[in-house]
């Protein structure tokens, strides 16, 4: 999906879901579809249903995966090694758990 809105061609993301396919199948998807011999998916995830959300969360996730949380996860431990120890249950299981 990123790949497809990176080359300007939003028009293909509904051909994602024309079923279980091929990612290189939607080029020959796009033509049938142009020809009138395939529809556009009938049903699509809440999510994609508009390509401006698409676009937002692509943009989104890129950025967040470019971010070096190395340092704040760091500086978060050091900060919560020196905090007391809450009694009662945790509001959230441990990961140990």
């Amino acid at each position: 999906m990123r790949a497809a809105f990176a080359a300007g061609r939003a028009d293909c993301l509904r051909m994602a879901f024309a079923g279980k396919l091929d990612i290189y199948a939607i080029p020959a998807l796009c033509e049938l579809q142009r020809l009138g011999l395939c529809r556009l998916a009938r049903y699509l995830p809440p999510w994609a249903s508009d390509p401006r959300s698409v676009l937002t969360w692509l943009t989104y996730s890129t950025f967040a995966a470019s971010i070096d949380l190395s340092a704040v996860t760091g500086a978060v431990s050091r900060l919560l090694d020196r905090a007391p120890v809450v009694l009662g249950e945790p509001a959230v299981p441990s990961l140990s758990e």
